[in-house]
């Protein structure tokens, strides 16, 4: 985020509520409403950027000296997959298809497609938005 936790949010949980590989989220309190704050593991490019250089010694290994495996291209996989955790590391890009989600469900009656919160709270590390206590089923059953 672009400034300190304190000066952007009035109460920051600190132990998430969820977590993931990439990334971990928090509950947050932004102007008196309820939000979710989903940010990157500290270090989580670096140690990626490891795992990748591994990957891709042992798919050039495993070209050289198994000619047969070949027709699954493993160092063509392992460029594939680095390309799309370089996107995936960059929370920008989910807040993009986001909106575009919430653009393309508009009017869905039993959709809720959260609201982002931009500048300051949307980064290529962190994504906020709102906090919905609302079931989505439950909305959708009723």
């Amino acid at each position: 985020m672009k400034k300190p936790i304190s000066e952007l949010f009035s109460s920051f949980e600190e132990h998430p509520l969820a977590a993931a590989s990439l990334a971990q989220v928090h509950r947050a309190t932004f102007k008196g409403v309820q939000v979710v704050v989903k940010v990157q593991r500290p270090n989580i490019t670096q140690i990626i950027e490891v795992d990748l250089d591994i990957m891709r010694v042992l798919a050039s290994l495993m070209e050289r000296y198994l000619p047969e495996i070949y027709i699954i291209n493993p160092v063509g996989l392992v460029r594939e997959f680095a390309e799309n955790i370089h996107r995936e590391l960059d929370f920008r890009t989910e807040a993009n298809n986001m909106k575009r989600f919430a653009q393309n469900f508009a009017g869905t009656p039993w959709l809720h497609v959260p609201r982002l919160y931009p500048d300051n709270y949307t980064t290529q590390k962190s994504l906020s938005w709102n906090m919905s206590t609302e079931s989505i089923f439950q909305t959708w059953i009723l």
